[in-house]
């Protein structure tokens, strides 16, 4: 069942060993990704290794690391920013698939979410995918955005596969 610690370790374990196959690896896996890696593996300095523990994955999978494909440094970034707000302001901890389920089903998880702060023109640019860009339309507001999840995704459990429909984008 999609959504279970089970799951979540699969999908940050696989990541890691690269095992995990590609068409697997979709927005609301990275959430459970990082999740994963957070809680479970402490050890990885994840500001310095997450740029190559990504950029390797997409290497072995056959993903190229391009100017416009693969790896992005600001998107990584910010979601990484993002992602450690986000669980620092959690009540209480249902545990990592319950967690990843919340992230993906709040703003946080959205695809769009990081345009409340970029535009477009920025985000998409060669320059924000090699190198960290700092936001030009917003400061970052991860501290007092609204943790409220979307009524119509209310429920929704993540997806690890693009094949499994249950809940997500």
């Amino acid at each position: 069942m999609p959504g279970t610690i089970k799951e979540v370790a699969r999908v940050g374990e696989g990541l890691l060993s690269h095992a995990l196959p590609e068409p697997e690896w979709t927005h609301q896996a990275h959430f459970a990704a990082l999740v994963h890696l957070l809680r479970a593996h402490r050890e990885i300095d994840l500001d310095r290794q997450l740029p190559g523990i990504i950029w390797r994955y997409n290497a072995a999978v056959g993903t190229p690391n391009t100017d416009s494909r693969g790896y992005h440094e600001t998107i990584t970034r910010f979601y990484l920013l993002a992602v450690r707000a986000f669980l620092a302001r959690q009540a209480d901890d249902p545990g990592p698939g319950a967690m990843t389920t919340r992230l993906v089903n709040a703003s946080f998880g959205q695809t769009g979410f990081p345009l409340r702060y970029y535009s477009r023109e920025v985000l998409l640019s060669v320059q924000a995918r090699r190198v960290w860009v700092e936001p030009d339309l917003a400061p970052f507001d991860f501290e007092r955005c609204t943790l409220t999840v979307d009524p119509e995704r209310d429920g929704a459990r993540w997806k690890a596969s693009p094949s499994k429909p249950e809940g997500g984008s």
